[in-house]
């Protein structure tokens, strides 16, 4: 007995147009391994100052994962004066840690201005806060906020330090 309107019992003809997406996707696939490659042949070192610039936006990236890892001393290793000095800064972060089962800090830079008068960045960034706490099974923290922060552009290879962090 046949049973009529099963998936796959009648003949299966091809959709008209259906190759035009495949041949344009590989030609869009060509052409962006054309810009590659051509891109690739003129590749030239970072100056120092960008080198600087690069190292001063990573600080962020380093700052997360010293965070995700619950380590104050790779976190203090990212501060510099006034931060690194001030007394109450390792208290703080200790507490911090020592509150949550895990915690993770999401940075976005969003924009940044260089001051050559005090070699430094002040980026404008977006941040959240989520963390789990170690007590019980208590409700989980979030906090989102914008904040500043002021980033010394050393000269490379020496790693950009955070030097002053404001906002919310």
């Amino acid at each position: 007995m046949e049973e009529k309107g099963m998936a796959g019992s009648g003949p299966k003809k091809r959709a008209e147009g259906r190759n035009f997406p495949i041949r344009s996707g590989m030609i869009a696939f060509a052409l962006l391994a054309t810009l590659v490659s051509a891109g690739c042949g003129e590749v030239k070192p970072l100056t120092p100052e960008e080198q600087s610039l690069v190292s001063a936006w990573k600080v962020s990236e380093s700052l997360q994962k010293a965070f995700d890892r619950e380590s104050v001393d790779e976190v203090m290793g990212l501060l510099a004066p006034p931060l690194s000095v001030r007394p109450d800064t390792r208290i703080q972060l200790e507490r911090l840690f020592g509150m949550f089962k895990r915690i993770n800090l999401t940075l976005v830079m969003d924009s940044g201005e260089v001051d050559s008068a005090t070699h430094s960045i002040t980026f404008s960034a977006h941040w959240t806060l989520t963390g789990l706490p170690k007590i019980g099974s208590g409700p989980r923290y979030f906090q989102t906020g914008e904040c500043r922060m002021v980033t010394s552009m050393r000269k490379a290879p020496a790693p950009s330090r955070l030097e002053d962090i404001s906002g919310d």
